[in-house]
């Protein structure tokens, strides 16, 4: 379907929208640099995406992390420059490859903190290598290419060309990518390059679906753990031979804690591709009784079957309740399934363990319950929030706390029955005693 908007733009006329964009050109560096690509040849344009890579390497501006978000952009714009001006697409990969080798420049003064130019190189770059690499005839240069890159991947952007290699190299060239890279590992002194080398292989020996290969390079340079007995048995697992990876996995302790629920999934995992139900069943309780959650009950409900869901419920219910210490995975597990009664009781009986500072865990809660009409435990839970932020003094989570007073103002004339604790009235007064002090909160209220 055409675009409304594009039909009546092409309507205003080509002098018209010269002029816009003219005046556009003067007014933002964005808009300045299209307008200039429109206007140059596609060498012109290569030679300005050749200046601006020489730019970004000698540049020592500090990028803020406010400014992150504009100069992300600027990067994406330089890559889609580049896309529209190449010809020759194994040029394109060499001159992508260039963008690469960028990374340590711009990392090394710039704040990443939200990762958005890291998932510049990571997706947006890789994209447009593996786009030219698919519209190269002779792949033995690109593999030498991702090789070389990877010799300085200090900041571990590079190795996506290694993630993602099947996407654009054959099986031959990647086989005869892990000779050069065991011939590399076997004349490095150096332990860093030698991990590099190694992880580059199992990256490669996963894609290609070789968990023998895998497991010879998960071993190389470090003693056999829990980490690497995992990492094997998974390999074996998503390669399609469960038998092995079980007994892979079996030279993990039993006793051995560490990676303990992610180990207790794999583990179910081989089960379930042996189709042994019985130990597949073991383990599910095992993963539930560890973590009560809604994606580990419906896991343990496809192997007992649906029709025991009320019975293991009430049974959790049950074990909630006897648990002295407040536990928000369980609280927010009675909510995922409903059971507000049991809920409101439970934090009524451990009010005094609320801990507003966890805002992220009882926010939820507060809302939950609020909209199945226990207003008294989604007060308790808003007087936990607001005091916590009273207590730490920062004006600038002022506007917050506010927010919540404002929201017991709101709940509490239709709480009938305050028990044990202060009415609203009376929570007020001790707070504005408590608190009088601080004028940036109330005058905000």
């Amino acid at each position: 379907m055409t675009d409304p908007k594009r039909t009546q733009l092409i309507n205003l006329g080509a002098e018209q929208l010269a002029d816009t964009l003219l005046e556009l050109h003067d007014m933002y560096p964005a808009v300045s640099d299209i307008v200039e690509r429109l206007l140059a040849t596609p060498d012109e344009n290569i030679k300005r995406y050749k200046a601006k890579l020489a730019s970004l390497k000698r540049s020592r501006k500090f990028i803020s992390w406010q400014e992150s978000g504009d100069f992300t952009q600027q990067l994406r714009q330089l890559l889609i420059d580049l896309e529209k001006s190449v010809k020759e697409p194994c040029a394109g990969v060499e001159l992508v490859g260039r963008f690469f080798e960028t990374d340590a420049s711009i990392f090394n003064r710039c704040d990443d903190s939200n990762g958005e130019v890291g998932e510049v190189f990571c997706f947006s770059a890789t994209n447009l290598f593996i786009s030219f690499a698919n519209h190269c005839a002779n792949k033995q240069p690109i593999a030498e290419l991702v090789i070389k890159l990877n010799e300085d991947d200090g900041y571990g952007v590079r190795d996506s060309l290694f993630k993602r290699a099947s996407e654009y190299l054959p099986e031959a060239t990647l086989r005869a990518m892990i000779d050069t890279l065991w011939t590399k590992t076997n004349l490095t002194t150096n332990n860093y390059q030698l991990d590099n080398w190694l992880r580059a292989i199992q990256l490669l020996a996963k894609q290609l679906g070789d968990a023998p290969l895998f497991e010879k390079a998960r071993l190389k340079n470090t003693p056999p753990s829990v980490a690497a007995w995992f990492d094997i048995a998974r390999v074996y697992l998503e390669c399609g031979e469960p038998h092995i990876a079980l007994i892979k996995f079996q030279q993990i302790p039993e006793m051995e804690s560490f990676m303990l629920k992610d180990r207790q999934q794999l583990l179910f995992d081989i089960y379930h591709q042996l189709g042994d139900i019985e130990a597949q069943t073991k383990t599910a309780w095992q993963i539930f009784n560890a973590q009560y959650t809604q994606a580990t009950l419906t896991q343990l409900l496809d192997c007992i079957g649906q029709d025991q869901r009320d019975t293991v419920i009430n049974d959790v219910c049950n074990s909630i309740a006897q648990s002295s210490p407040l536990s928000y995975q369980d609280a927010a597990f009675l909510s995922a399934v409903d059971r507000f009664d049991e809920l409101e009781y439970y934090l009524l009986q451990r009010s005094e363990q609320l801990n507003g500072d966890l805002y992220t865990q009882l926010l939820p809660l507060a809302d939950a319950l609020e909209k199945r009409g226990k207003l008294l435990a989604s007060c308790l839970i808003y007087r936990a929030l607001l005091d916590s932020i009273l207590a730490r003094a920062l004006s600038k989570y002022y506007q917050y706390g506010v927010k919540y007073l404002k929201k017991l103002d709101q709940l509490a004339p239709s709480v009938t029955d305050w028990q044990t604790w202060q009415t609203h009235e009376i929570y007020l007064v001790t707070l504005q005693e408590l608190h009088k002090r601080k004028s940036a909160f109330w005058s905000k209220y």
